[in-house]
């Protein structure tokens, strides 16, 4: 009677959750299956939000720019406050002093566009155009990824007029706090 009580709880550790061995690893083969091809959709899911993301940020910073254009703000943590955008920004932290704000995998940063310049205003447009003579630097809204490609690779210009222009930035070159990108028709920058 023992060994049957035995043989019987043998039997039964082969076959957890009612699978024979052949069956458990039936399901963690499929299991495995579906995280390989799963983490990869989900990673990219995520970028593509972080990017729809910094898209939205660069521009409510470059408007908040544009109605502050009086007497702009020293920093971006100044402008977030001054506009009252702290419930629309209230996950975004603030690095080098407030001159950077990180949100989403992304870095915000302001830009000038020197007198007489702008960025390409077409895509075919790859030298800086002139603005109007006695035209005063125009400052702008820059956002490039944290950790490129993990959290972001596009790179993005906003300007308080609402024009956005954007480099791919296939390789990463601009990626994290030190790596800002430059913001002139140099740099391949397209509108958006």
């Amino acid at each position: 009677m023992e060994r049957d009580r035995t043989r019987t709880h043998r039997k039964r550790g082969l076959y957890l959750l009612g699978l024979s061995p052949l069956g458990m690893v039936t399901l963690l083969a499929i299991t495995a299956v579906l995280v390989v091809v799963s983490l990869p959709r989900l990673h990219g899911f995520a970028v593509r939000e972080n990017e729809r993301d910094a898209l939205l940020t660069a521009q409510l910073l470059a408007r908040a720019l544009g109605e502050h254009s009086d007497a702009p703000p020293e920093s971006v943590a100044a402008l977030v406050a001054a506009a009252d955008l702290q419930r629309q920004l209230a996950d975004a932290d603030y690095l080098a002093d407030g001159q950077l704000l990180r949100r989403h995998g992304y870095l915000f940063r302001f830009a000038t566009l020197a007198p007489g310049m702008d960025l390409p205003p077409t895509t075919a447009a790859t030298v800086l155009a002139a603005a109007p003579a006695g035209s005063a630097p125009r400052p702008v809204v820059v956002a490039w990824p944290w950790a490129a490609p993990r959290t972001g690779r596009e790179v993005l210009v906003a300007s308080p007029e609402g024009r956005v222009w954007s480099h791919p930035n296939p390789v990463g070159t601009w990626s994290g706090p030190g790596d800002a990108p430059p913001v002139d028709a140099d740099a391949g920058w397209r509108p958006r």
